[in-house]
């Protein structure tokens, strides 16, 4: 059996470290929380988020791109696809501008001065993350609460993970996934999900 562990951002309960690093593939999230300490440094791929306010602070951050480096990643794999004029303007209206920007561009150029190419997210991908979260029970008072809402950076990544071809003879296990977060996530539809596919027997969790 071949392994492919997710690291997530949420902070480690234990030292997964040796697990990791013998895995046959290891994806991080954005900052690659842990890494080096108690997630392990093995990284073959980086999931990172290419849009708004978060994606601007990523393009700042210079202990991001020094780290990204070091980490040794083979990939950079942006968490969206390019944003859609209609979720542009729907941002623009609502007066969250910065939610609907895509900073891919800019945020590629800044990465290949360390040396890192990037790719982005499937539009497929995206739109079956969505679909998906709009077929649950409930989404109504989600979309409600949240009309602006969007699949998180972990979220994108494991449904990714999950489609990718070169990955279809490993299980995913999962680390450092506490889904919660920011408020314009569908934290309990992403649990739904990780937790279908660990009923599928095509997830472990590494920690509960």
């Amino acid at each position: 059996m071949k392994w492919a562990v997710l690291v997530g951002n949420a902070p480690a309960r234990r030292d997964l470290s040796d697990d990791i690093d013998r895995a046959d593939f290891v994806a991080r999230i954005n900052t690659c929380a842990a890494w080096g300490a108690e997630y392990g440094t093995r990284t073959d791929r980086v999931y990172l988020c290419n849009t708004g306010g978060v994606a601007r602070r990523f393009i700042r951050s210079e202990e991001l791109h020094r780290t990204l480096a070091a980490c040794g990643a083979k990939e950079i794999v942006f968490s969206y696809p390019p944003v859609s004029l209609w979720r542009q303007l729907h941002c623009l209206l609502r007066g969250k501008r910065g939610t609907g920007v895509d900073r891919s561009r800019a945020l590629a150029a800044v990465l290949a001065r360390h040396g890192l190419t990037c790719q982005p997210m499937p539009a497929r991908v995206y739109e079956e993350v969505r679909a998906y979260v709009r077929a649950r029970p409930g989404y109504r008072e989600l979309a409600r609460a949240m009309p602006l809402w969007v699949p998180s950076s972990g979220g994108m990544a494991l449904a990714h993970m999950v489609r990718d071809p070169r990955l279809a003879e490993h299980r995913i296990a999962l680390a450092g996934f506490g889904f919660q977060g920011w408020k314009g996530h569908p934290w309990s539809a992403e649990r739904a999900y990780a937790e279908q596919l660990e009923r599928e027997g095509r997830l472990v969790f590494l920690e509960r």
